[in-house]
């Protein structure tokens, strides 16, 4: 006896000795199942794949009521197993919704050489896996899944995901001919795996699209790695906590396209960064690391972004790049033990935040003036003592002795606090050190406020 995987439990069984009634003979003594055709029929050695020539007009007249009868049998007839089998099976094209109002919540349905597999609906099963399938369509909607796998099949002409709970979503080896699209999915409460959505070595023929997702799981990502893509991935409105991975990617004819997303989440290789296009996106404000392999790297990274966006002219992102970039720069050169480009590149982030922040100039600005009317007034104090009596001559003096600390200035002027420490060496001496380094520091903010001005009306 020939024997399939329409199975009466733990061991396979002969379609005929489960449902006889689906089970016929065709003219050559070939017995069919009216669940595997017209793909397979059940001859001396097993499956073989037939003709459509060959196929009896009763595998025709299979009515969905019928098939969806049977598909019970098959899964009662495994219901002491965690995984209940469908393998080999044709689901007709005419019939939809091939699994509505499925309760499972502790099964998993794993579907290996299926073909046309339908759609899941308001249902709960704890794990859906695909395995070498074809499929003129993958749809789900209101369904609660712990674990969706798809794994080298191809699905040719509707994919979507959406209005349901799934934990973990994983595609591995596949094409889809067909659009992509998962939307308001959010994590699964029951899940026992890791929240997140993979692609690995994918195809996609058509777009992309990814958006309304929400995984508040910490380790949850969202990960590309070894895949092409012949037209547009859309990646927005996303919430998902860990981060976004795009490694080794390919983008043979469009672009990937992410909005109102956390920027700083993002991991990146060098193959891919032409290909991205970021709008109303969140940037980080101090380092976060987006590439695993080194900061070194995450530096050229955003080197390189920073010029595909200086390219498309897209000025308030180049703004974003040049910002972490120096951020990498300045980890690296600690790293490197640098110090000397290291200080100068704190001292340029503290400054003016980069040559991006123009308030930060200002503010480093009034912070210097303050710095100085406190020092010139410890000087005044150290001339005539502690006293709660105001002398309003040194005090005077004090405000003309600003102008020894800019550079606009070029001669002191009489009435400063020099007229009253030109006997005490000392505090001369440090008088004009400050008033020197003060002129300098002056020249050196003002070209940066001015280059921090510019930045920003360009940008």
């Amino acid at each position: 006896m020939a024997t399939c995987y329409h199975w009466g439990g733990s061991k396979g069984s002969d379609c005929r000795a489960i449902s006889p009634e689906i089970v016929y003979e065709d003219r050559n003594g070939h017995h069919y199942c009216l669940l595997h055709t017209p793909k397979y029929y059940i001859g001396p050695k097993g499956f073989f794949i037939g003709e459509k020539a060959d196929y009896s007009p009763k595998s025709r007249q299979f009515e969905k009521k019928k098939f969806d009868e049977q598909l019970e049998i098959l899964i009662k007839n495994q219901e002491a197993e965690l995984i209940i089998r469908f393998d080999n099976i044709y689901f007709p094209e005419s019939f939809n919704n091939s699994f509505d109002s499925y309760n499972q919540p502790e099964k998993i349905f794993q579907f290996i050489g299926c073909y046309n597999l339908g759609s899941f609906s308001n249902g709960e099963i704890k794990s859906v896996r695909i395995d070498k399938c074809e499929m003129n369509g993958l749809h789900a909607h209101n369904m609660q899944i712990e674990e969706l796998t798809v794994t080298s099949s191809t699905i040719r002409r509707r994919a979507e995901l959406r209005d349901s709970k799934i934990g973990t979503m994983s595609f591995h080896n596949s094409e889809f001919d067909c659009r992509l699209r998962i939307h308001k999915v959010n994590e699964c409460r029951k899940n026992n795996y890791k929240c997140s959505i993979y692609f690995n070595e994918m195809i996609f023929y058509q777009d992309v699209e990814i958006n309304n997702i929400k995984y508040n799981d910490e380790n949850s990502e969202f990960r590309i790695v070894n895949s092409i893509f012949e037209k547009n991935l859309y990646y927005h409105d996303n919430e998902i906590n860990d981060f976004i991975n795009f490694k080794y990617c390919k983008f043979n004819g469009g672009k990937a396209y992410l909005e109102y997303i956390d920027a700083g989440k993002i991991k990146l290789s060098s193959l891919n960064l032409e290909y991205l296009r970021f709008t109303n996106c969140k940037f980080p404000e101090k380092y976060k690391e987006i590439e695993d392999d080194s900061t070194s790297k995450a530096e050229e990274i955003y080197r390189d972004l920073k010029k595909i966006a200086f390219d498309q002219r897209d000025y308030s992102l180049v703004s974003k790049w040049h910002f972490l970039e120096k951020e990498m720069a300045t980890i690296n050169a600690r790293k490197d033990k640098n110090y000397l480009v290291y200080v100068f590149l704190i001292a340029y982030k503290y400054l003016s935040g980069f040559g991006e922040k123009p308030s930060q100039a200002i503010i480093s600005l009034c912070i210097y003036i303050a710095f100085v009317l406190v020092v010139l007034s410890s000087l005044g104090v150290a001339y005539t003592g502690f006293g709660f009596q105001v002398d309003w001559s040194v005090a005077r003096s004090i405000f003309f002795s600003l102008r020894d600390f800019v550079p606009f200035f070029v001669t002191p002027t009489k009435d400063t606090l020099l007229s009253f420490i030109d006997q005490n060496w000392l505090l001369l001496i440090l008088y004009n050190l400050l008033a020197g380094f003060g002129r300098l520091y002056c020249v050196v903010q003002a070209a940066l406020l001015t280059f921090a001005i510019r930045n920003k009306m360009k940008r």
